[in-house]
């Protein structure tokens, strides 16, 4: 199941208390090492710790049980979802946390562009415009 920060707060993201999700996030560190086992996840990048947000419902605690790289862009991170009970502290994590692979745009615009050369379509539409585009010399 994939959420998104605005399921954040909503009913959807507390039924899913228990169930493995992905969400996609910026990583907020406790040290400025390139892996951690905890970090923070925002839906925003942070510059520093003290950049967190007061709102609980806004940042999602990450557990891992081996040290995650945390990039400086976005990930996306894949795990189990807790729903917390306590008002103090925040209010969501995700536990057994796995860094999820992303795929770039310009990989997916790649894929398609090359698919739709590779279609027959394509191939006839081609050799019409060659014929209308032809220009033949004039003898």
């Amino acid at each position: 199941m994939r959420l998104s920060w605005r399921d954040l707060g909503t009913a959807r993201a507390d039924k899913a208390d228990g169930k493995r999700v992905e969400i996609v996030g910026f990583a907020l560190p406790s040290q400025p090492r390139g892996a951690a086992e905890a970090f923070l996840l925002m839906a925003e990048p942070g510059c520093c710790v003290g950049c967190a947000p007061n709102n609980p419902s806004a940042v999602v605690e990450v557990f891992a049980e081996r040290p995650l790289k945390t990039p400086t862009g976005a990930l996306r991170v894949s795990g189990v979802w807790c729903v917390s009970a306590y008002t103090d502290g925040w209010r969501y994590q995700v536990r057994e946390a796995e860094v999820a692979r992303m795929v770039k745009r310009r990989t997916l615009m790649l894929r398609a562009r090359s698919s739709v050369f590779r279609s027959r379509r394509w191939r006839r539409q081609r050799t019409v415009w060659r014929s209308i585009f032809t220009v033949t010399p004039a003898t």
